[in-house]
Order: structure tokens, then C-alpha cells, then sequence
């Protein structure tokens, strides 16, 4: 009996790891074709990802909340200027410089459809900012970071709310040399807004120095870099409204960045006082234009005794009218841009005029050349000065396949100076530069 069941148990024993076995090779067997599944796959993507890698749609945020799009630009230039001097037009300045451009990185956090924060951070910016000396302000770094609602309940209304650039203006321009519609700077992070400028920063406005900036060059542009609350509606592809409520930051006694106070108030206290409005137009096939309109208001730039300006004025206005136009199947675009300042520079009677026209041909897919002209005249009747300053552009654009692309500009610029108590002046200026750029 005893034997009989010893040899049963044996051969229940052997039965079960008989089993066992066949499982533990069949468990085998599927991770080993797990992983063949897992190389073909990874095989069948590397094949399909472009040759410089892969374009990722989005990451996914450490909480999961939110999809993350990064993007952003940079550009390095080098500049030849040949320039008269600051007191005569007989002694020359020559200037060879390299300049970092258009350092930005955009990121895109969107939390639905409609839903979206961005973030713009000017890495150019900030470098500059610390060698003006002002020592007032380093938040250029974080240019725009804005919470954005796009068609609100199907309505096709949008709101923005946070810091950025306010809807003004067309600023379009070639490549390197920024039209004078983009703003009053003498150099900004996009490239020279004026060849006559002084060539050292630290000394540009300094009127002793004979390499300092020709002429005044206040006049309106583009704002950016301020805080605001936003509107926008689209009626189709025909119109698009925008309006923005903004806080102007611009410290007339401290040469700009901060949010000052006059007395017992703020320069700016967004009661409605500056603002900006843009409207988009498309009334035929290939054309857009907008008009726009922006005041700027600062209490303290209004008090004469504190500004020591006799004329001064708590705002200046500004109107732009703007288009482009691409001619039929022709390669060929054109554009321009007309705007108007008064009591501009916090002063009254000072009047500006902007005219910009310019023509893009795009020669083969790879390569474009441009023109553009502008004229800018300033106008101060209490000083009975006006002052103009003309300027030709020749640009030429190619991309590679890398996507990376060169620029090689060529600009004339030249001013006159016409003065009631003083003689009439005229100076030029010449620019060759050279840009190598990438747009991610």
C-alpha cells in the first residue's frame, strides 16, 4: 500500500514540473518576442523621423495637466558701418561689430483647445539691459508671459491677460536693418533701428561725444514689454478687432523700464489712460491691411517744473495705416506702412510722419531679394527745428535645408537738419551686414 502511493506521488511530482517547465519556456518565449516587437517598432520610427531628428508635437507637464510646445529663434550678425561723426560731416567713424539677435525661446503651455499660456523669453535682451547701466530693471529677459482664451463659449471673442505686446502697428521689414516703424531705439534686440547711432552704447546719448547718435529719434513704434488686459474678436477671414487696456511703463526721468510714481499717484494707473486698438483687414484675395491707433500716458512726463520740458504733455498719440499685397501667381510682395505721431515725446506741437514702401521677390524657393525705402520727419515747432532722415535697404535672403538661413544687407542712411537758431546740417551713414539665423 505504502509503495503504491510513493509511486503515484512520484508521478504526480514529475507530471507537475513537466508543467512548469512547458510554462516557464512559454513565459520565455513571449517576453523574447516582446522584445523583437519592441526593436521593430523602435526600427519603424528612427525610419520614419527626419534626417536632423524628429519633430516632437508636445511634451506633458510633471503634473500631466497640460501639453508644452517649445519653440524660438537665434541669429548672430556682423556689422560693417562706415558713419559721419556726431559734429561734422567731415570726420568719419568705421566699425566692425559683432551682435547676438533674436535670442528668444518661445514656450506654448496649453490646457485645451482654446486654452493657453505663453511665454517669450529674450535671452538678447537681458544681455543688453545689463550693459546699459541703468541698473533699474532686468524683467526685458521675460518678455511676454500671457494667459490667452481664444473663442470664448463659441462666440469668437478672445482675451489676453498678462504681458506682451500691445495690438499697434504693422513693423515689417526686410531682415537685419528694422524699419524705422519698428520703434525709437537706436539698436534692439532684432537688429539697428537707425546707422547714425552712436556706436558705443554707453555713449550714444551723450551729446559731447563725437560718436554719439545724430539727431533725435523719438518717434512712435511698436510697444512691447508692458502689461495688459486684451480683446479680440475674427468675423470670418475678413476682419479681426483687437483692443488692449495696458499700464505704460516708460519712466520719462529715468530713461525708461520701471513703473513710477508722481506725487501721490502713479504715472500710470490703467483708469483707461493708454491703449491701443488694431483693426485687420482682408477685403480682396492677397491683400491685408490694419489701422491702429495707441495713446500713451505718464503723469510725471506732463509736469514741466519735474521734466524741465516747457512744452510737456501727460500723453502722446499715434496712428498707423499699414499693408501687404502679393501680386497674383507672381513671386513678388509688396508693403508699406504710414504713420503719424503728435504731441509726440510728451511734448506739444512735436509731430512725426513715418512712410516706409518695400518689395520682396522671391526668386527660387530657397532665395529672396528685397528693397525697401523709408523716410522719417520729425517735427518741432516750439524749437523751430525739423529734422528728416531718408534711408535705402537692399537685402538677400537663402535658406538651406537645415532650415538654418543667411541675410547680406546693404544700407544707405542720411540726415538733414534744419534749424531756426542754427546752421543746417546733413550727415550719412553706410552698413553692410551679415546675419546667419535658425528658426526651431
Amino acid at each position: 500500500m505504502l509503495h503504491r502511493f510513493v509511486v503515484t506521488a512520484m508521478v504526480c511530482l514529475f507530471l507537475l514540473s513537466g508543467n512548469t517547465l512547458v510554462l516557464a519556456d512559454d513565459s520565455s518565449s513571449l517576453r523574447d518576442e516582446l522584445g523583437d516587437l519592441r526593436c521593430k517598432v523602435g526600427g519603424l520610427e528612427a525610419a520614419r523621423a527626419p534626417a536632423g531628428g524628429g519633430d516632437a508635437a508636445s511634451l506633458t507637464s510633471l503634473r500631466k495637466k497640460a501639453s508644452i510646445q517649445i519653440g524660438g529663434d537665434g541669429a548672430v550678425d556682423l556689422i560693417y558701418k562706415h558713419r559721419d561723426d556726431q559734429t561734422s560731416d567731415s570726420d568719419e567713424v568705421d566699425s566692425t561689430e559683432f551682435h547676438t539677435n533674436s535670442a528668444n525661446l518661445r514656450f506654448k503651455v496649453s490646457s485645451g483647445a482654446n486654452t493657453f499660456l505663453y511665454i517669450k523669453l529674450d535671452l538678447d535682451d537681458s544681455w543688453d539691459s545689463a550693459l546699459d547701466g541703468a541698473g533699474l530693471d532686468q524683467d526685458d529677459l521675460l518678455e511676454e508671459v500671457k494667459f490667452v482664451w481664444n473663442n470664448v463659449r463659441n462666440s469668437g471673442w478672445g482675451f489676453v491677460f498678462g504681458k506682451g505686446e500691445v495690438p499697434y502697428g504693422q513693423d515689417k521689414t526686410l531682415g537685419i536693418i528694422q524699419s524705422f516703424h519698428h520703434n525709437d531705439e537706436t539698436y534692439s534686440s532684432e537688429g539697428p533701428g537707425f546707422l547714425l547711432a552712436g556706436t558705443e552704447q554707453s555713449m550714444a546719448g551723450d551729446a559731447a561725444n563725437p560718436h554719439a547718435n545724430v539727431g533725435r529719434v523719438a518717434h512712435p513704434g511698436e510697444v512691447d514689454n508692458v502689461y495688459m488686459i486684451g480683446a479680440n474678436v475674427n468675423y470670418r477671414d475678413f476682419l479681426r478687432f483687437e483692443i488692449a487696456l495696458f499700464q505704460n511703463n516708460d519712466n520719462v526721468l529715468t530713461g525708461g523700464f520701471g513703473r513710477g510714481l508722481h506725487e501721490d499717484r502713479s504715472d500710470d494707473h490703467l483708469g483707461f489712460q493708454s491703449f491701443a486698438a488694431r483693426l485687420w483687414m482682408s477685403p480682396v484675395e492677397n491683400l491685408r491691411m490694419q489701422l491702429s491707433f495707441i495713446r500713451e500716458y505718464n503723469d510725471t512726463a506732463g509736469d514741466a517744473g519735474l521734466t524741465g520740458n516747457n512744452w510737456a504733455e501727460e500723453d502722446q498719440c499715434a496712428l498707423s495705416f499699414g499693408f501687404t499685397y502679393r501680386l497674383g501667381q507672381l513671386p513678388l510682395e509688396l508693403f508699406g506702412e504710414y504713420q503719424h505721431g503728435w504731441d509726440w515725446n510728451y511734448t506739444d506741437d512735436y509731430d512725426t510722419n513715418t512712410y516706409q514702401l518695400g518689395l520682396i521677390w522671391s526668386a527660387t524657393e530657397s532665395c529672396s531679394l528685397g528693397v525697401m525705402g523709408e523716410w522719417l520727419d520729425i517735427d518741432d515747432d516750439n524749437n523751430d527745428a525739423e529734422e528728416d532722415y531718408g534711408r535705402v535697404v537692399l537685402s538677400a535672403k537663402h535658406r538651406l535645408q537645415s532650415r538654418i538661413y543667411m541675410v547680406l544687407e546693404y544700407g544707405y542712411e542720411w540726415w538733414d537738419g534744419d534749424f531756426d537758431n542754427a546752421d543746417d546740417q546733413d550727415r550719412s551713414a553706410h552698413m553692410v551686414a551679415f546675419r546667419t539665423g535658425w528658426a526651431f
